[in-house]
């Protein structure tokens, strides 16, 4: 027991941290400390999902979808983890599997106004990228920038 609440206050020393260094804008530290929270406590997933979303100020992708998958599948409702691992999927042009996660997030919660808002923004990328495929196949050019650049 002495060991465990050692381990919980230590835990909360580096979220401190982890917070000082995030207001400082000091990435490289914020990232340490982040990593030595998750390896006190690998199955916290405030942790993880911080990782993630200093991964996604810097634009690291596939970091998202490693670190929101740990998240998810300790949690596998957690809508923070699905709605950060669409975004990574969607910046890495898998749309489907972006809508895939958003459509997960809102069998959970389908009030969720955040996913429903990405959901329906990529579910129009999508139509767009799709019409504007068929005017370029079409050899209507005009069509096809005009459906990329709406």
């Amino acid at each position: 027991a002495v060991e465990e609440t050692q381990r919980i206050q230590e835990g909360k020393r580096l979220r401190e941290r982890a917070l000082a260094q995030s207001k400082e804008s000091k990435r490289e530290g914020e990232v340490q400390v982040l990593e030595e929270w998750i390896d006190l406590s690998p199955d916290c997933t405030e942790a993880i999902l911080a990782l993630c979303e200093l991964h996604a100020s810097s634009k690291r992708w596939e970091d998202i979808i490693s670190e929101s998958g740990k998240a998810l599948k300790m949690d596998p409702g957690n809508l923070k983890a699905l709605k950060l691992r669409a975004l990574a999927y969607m910046h890495l042009e898998d749309h489907e599997v972006a809508m895939r996660h958003l459509r997960e997030g809102l069998r959970f919660d389908p009030e969720n106004k955040e996913i429903m808002g990405f959901y329906r923004k990529l579910k129009d990328l999508i139509k767009r990228i799709a019409m504007g495929q068929e005017s370029f196949e079409a050899g209507q050019w005009n069509d096809a920038i005009d459906s990329y650049a709406r």
